[in-house]
């Protein structure tokens, strides 16, 4: 499947270009139109990641986020947290008729700070610390620029580009290479079958931000606008791995990948009539895009793009499946889309039984910005939190709990993140798998680095404090 995948070739020269204008210590390869697509040389490079494995876009992208380390000026500082609108019960001094400070049998457990060994966890906010800010260089949300009626807003930013009808690494500005190939410049899905390259989807970091930055600065918040780029290039991918996967486990030949194989040179030959990135368009705006607003940022974002990809809209699903499933299996123009078989969708319905890996190409051009994958380098409890620890008003099943899961992740990369649930904010985590429904909310807070601890409570305690913080 490597010869048929010449656009594959084109992307790592720009990749290369990039790392040669910006590093010129490292031995790169002489540029040349077959250049090998090395991944082991990328990852050594620190350019290349395996950032996750995704089974379910749709739980990952509507139950996972944040994906992202928040803007610091988009958050929200710890005196926030810890306003006079919300008060534990103990606050009062009064629980269940107890006076609180009397009675000692209320202590759900004795807390010895050597026991637990969470010194640095909880007196994490009393430690001073230098802020290291993600994004120094990032502009102002918001800032007016001179476009409107759908078109793009950003900069002329420039990065290496190489067209299907040059042999020269050239340049070009992210939104020219839009128009001119599609969510394929800043993210592709390589094949199964191929000798030469990992499998896989490949985003550029600084992908979602172009996307964001051209075409949704009106969006009222910027990490918002990264969100919703990312869901439509994912799904975007993602459509191409399930239009593969369910190619192979529906022929009966050997090798399973030769029926796809035959389709993607069918494809590669005609761009425009294979219709397949119309399809994944019309699946990345159907998942992706669900309130109004969302939907016509969307739209100015799919119609600045080639042909087919801005026909999305007559490929939204299910014709979308129908038209790849016919042309799988016929590799020819399609009919009237009216003909198109109405039970062939259904061969998109299983789950897929595997999982895709995603990769990350870590290298981000001069001018751009790149959001960063959420770590946890540092994790702390806001001082209303350690206090309600240290005073023993937490149950103890509930902190060995809360313990093991940030023993677990600190230190930990995206791909760690376990029990960590997203909230409507999409900037903050609940943790939800403590004992006796207690919950607790993991945000970043401005002018830190890393997660604070902010809430830990029972459940009436998590509803009344989303409630009063509009989490």
């Amino acid at each position: 499947m490597d010869e048929i995948r010449p656009t594959l070739n084109r992307r790592m020269r720009e990749i290369l270009q990039l790392i040669r204008e910006n590093n010129l210590e490292v031995s790169l390869p002489i540029d040349n139109q077959e250049i090998l697509w090395d991944p082991v040389f990328l990852e050594k490079l620190g350019v290349l990641h395996h950032v996750f494995d995704l089974k379910n876009n749709k739980s990952f992208l509507q139950g996972d986020q944040p994906l992202f380390i928040v803007p610091n000026d988009e958050r929200r500082t710890l005196k926030s947290y810890e306003n006079d609108n919300f008060r534990y019960a103990e606050d009062d001094g009064q629980e269940d008729g107890h006076d609180v400070e009397d009675d000692d049998e209320y202590t759900a457990f004795e807390f010895h700070e050597e026991e637990w060994e969470w010194a640095g966890i909880l007196d994490g906010l009393e430690t001073e610390m230098i802020f290291d800010d993600p994004y120094p260089d990032i502009e102002s949300w918001g800032v007016e620029l001179d476009s409107q009626g759908g078109q793009p807003r950003a900069g002329p930013k420039t990065v290496p580009f190489v067209s299907s009808n040059s042999e020269k690494v050239g340049v070009a500005s992210t939104t020219d290479m839009l128009q001119l190939e599609g969510i394929e410049c800043l993210a592709w899905y390589t094949p199964k079958g191929s000798a030469r390259r990992l499998w896989g989807i490949y985003i550029q970091r600084y992908a979602a931000a172009v996307v964001a930055e051209s075409f949704f600065r009106d969006m009222d918040s910027r990490y918002e606008a990264w969100c919703l780029a990312s869901r439509l290039i994912l799904n975007h991918e993602y459509f191409h791995f399930l239009s593969q996967y369910h190619c192979d486990r529906t022929y009966t030949g050997e090798p399973r990948t030769e029926r796809y194989a035959m389709y993607d040179r069918f494809w590669t030959a005609n761009p425009i009539v294979a219709m397949e990135e119309a399809a994944a368009n019309g699946y990345a705006f159907q998942r992706s895009a669900k309130t109004n607003a969302e939907k016509k940022f969307s739209e100015d974002f799919l119609f600045w793009m080639p042909e087919p990809y801005n026909r999305f809209k007559e490929f939204l699903p299910p014709v979308g499946v129908r038209a790849v499933v016919y042309q799988q299996e016929h590799r020819t123009s399609l009919p009237a889309l009216t003909d198109l078989n109405p039970t062939s969708n259904s061969v998109f319905k299983p789950t897929p039984a595997e999982k895709v890996p995603i990769y990350f190409v870590d290298f981000v051009p001069e001018g751009h910005v790149g959001p960063k994958m959420v770590t946890f380098e540092h994790i702390v409890f806001s001082k209303a939190v350690s206090k309600r620890i240290k005073k023993g008003k937490v149950p103890e099943g509930v902190v060995k709990k809360l313990r093991k899961t940030i023993l677990a992740l600190k230190g930990g990369t995206f791909d760690r993140v376990k029990d960590l649930n997203c909230m409507n904010s999409k900037t903050h985590f609940a943790q939800k798998n403590l004992n006796g429904g207690w919950r607790a909310i993991w945000a970043q807070i401005k002018d830190r680095n890393g997660w604070v601890i902010v809430f830990l409570g029972d459940h009436d305690e998590y509803q009344h404090y989303q409630t009063v913080h509009g989490l």
